[in-house]
C-alpha cells in the first residue's frame, strides 16, 4: 500500500490550502488581512457574488473573530468589492467590481 504525501494527508482531513497573495497583505495592512482578502477572492474566481459568514472565514482560513472583523472594516473600504449584509440570520454577500479590481490592481501594481 502506498503511503499519502503530507498534502493528500492534509486533504484527507478536510484541510486544503489558502494561497495568498503578497500585493493584498500591502493593501490590508496586516498579514491576517492579506489572507482573509486571499481567501474572498479566490472564492470569487469562478462567480462574482458570493456569501459568507464569519464562522465559515474563521473555518477556512484560521484566523481569529477579532481579526476578521478588523479585516471586514478595511474590505469596506476598497473600491473593487461591494460587501453589503441580507437575509435573516443576516450574512455577508461580496461582490467583485472586476473592472474596477483590474484598474485598481494595474494602478497599485506601478
Amino acid at each position: 500500500m502506498e503511503e499519502m504525501t503530507n498534502s493528500e494527508f492534509l486533504e484527507s482531513i478536510g484541510q486544503k490550502p489558502i494561497y495568498v497573495y503578497p500585493k493584498f497583505r500591502t493593501i490590508m495592512g496586516t498579514s491576517y488581512g492579506g489572507i482573509i482578502l486571499s481567501y474572498l477572492m479566490g472564492e470569487l474566481e469562478k462567480i462574482i457574488k458570493i456569501s459568507k459568514t464569519d464562522n465559515e472565514i474563521l473555518d477556512k482560513t484560521g484566523v481569529t473573530v477579532s481579526e476578521i472583523k478588523a479585516a471586514k472594516r478595511k474590505i469596506k473600504q476598497i473600491s473593487f468589492l461591494n460587501v453589503t449584509k441580507e437575509g435573516l440570520p443576516a450574512k455577508t454577500f461580496y461582490q467583485l467590481k472586476e473592472k474596477e479590481f483590474k484598474k485598481y490592481m494595474e494602478k497599485f501594481h506601478k
